[in-house]
């Protein structure tokens, strides 16, 4: 049972570190999704929960009406939709906090909008997306297989779900990526070029990809999702991660190049 809590903040919009954003917006404290391999579970100790990451969402109340007041003092900027959470996480269908936000971005052009997301819910506001100006939806994804996707990320939206709401958003001349994040060893690479191909297939504009962080104290609950797929992998992965010192991400690094070359794909590592 997913534990809820309603809090007041104080800002809305985050200076970001993040190459090429400047601000950043995070509806939400903890996420639904539950991801074994989540970077942001560091985000625990602003929530002061007793349950695990993945157990628990703390609902940033009053978000939007901070937001409206900051926005006004912000000349312009690129701004993305959420840098440690998933503003489309299954709560949002009830909070509508992200929508709001997004309506409120349609009074504006001087904002460049970057959404990044697991969740189908995102077709739920496409029609305030078609109406802002600028604006790029991406998609993540580290597997094909939908068995293993239940046990690595058991609450996010299925990969063919995803790869739907790709298409129907480039139908409707919504600007979208894909982000290859992060790669799992050995699970991303058994269907990588499939995977890339229906990428391809449904005309993202380009591909962000980046490796396993395992500095965020997330080992742990990736061993265990690990043992449930096949217990060997809890060896292979220990191998890669500890004692290769990075050689499998130089290998798979030149193995997705390759591919999207031969794809005619623009890819972009982050590592």
């Amino acid at each position: 049972m997913i534990e809820i809590k309603e809090i007041q903040c104080k800002n809305a919009l985050s200076r970001s570190g993040i190459y090429g954003i400047d601000y950043s917006i995070n509806p939400y404290i903890g996420c639904e999704h539950n991801c074994c391999y989540c970077f942001a579970r560091y985000m625990k100790k602003f929530s002061h929960s007793k349950k695990e990451w993945g157990e628990f969402v703390i609902v940033k109340k009053n978000i939007f009406d901070v937001f409206r007041e900051e926005i006004k003092k912000v000349k312009s900027g690129s701004i993305l939709i959420s840098s440690v959470t998933d503003a489309y996480q299954p709560i949002e269908e009830k909070y509508e906090i992200t929508r709001k936000i997004l309506e409120e971005f349609t009074k504006y052009e001087n904002f460049q909008i970057n959404i990044l997301t697991k969740s189908k819910l995102v077709i739920r506001d496409l029609d305030i997306i078609k109406k802002i100006k600028n604006i790029e939806i991406g998609f993540s994804f580290s597997v094909l297989s939908e068995d293993i996707k239940k046990i690595i990320e058991p609450h996010s939206s299925e990969i063919k779900e995803r790869l739907k709401a790709l298409k129907i958003l480039k139908e409707n001349k919504i600007n979208t990526y894909a982000m290859l994040a992060p790669i799992l060893p050995i699970l991303t690479e058994n269907d990588l070029e499939k995977l890339l191909e229906c990428l391809k297939d449904d005309e993202v504009s380009y591909i962000l990809v980046d490796k396993l962080n395992i500095k965020a104290g997330n080992w742990h609950s990736i061993k265990e999702s690990l043992a449930k797929i096949n217990e060997r992998l809890v060896k292979d992965y220990e191998n890669i991660l500890f004692s290769q010192k990075g050689e499998y991400f130089i290998k798979i690094k030149k193995k997705i190049e390759e591919i999207c070359d031969n794809l005619r794909l623009p890819c972009y590592f982050c590592y």
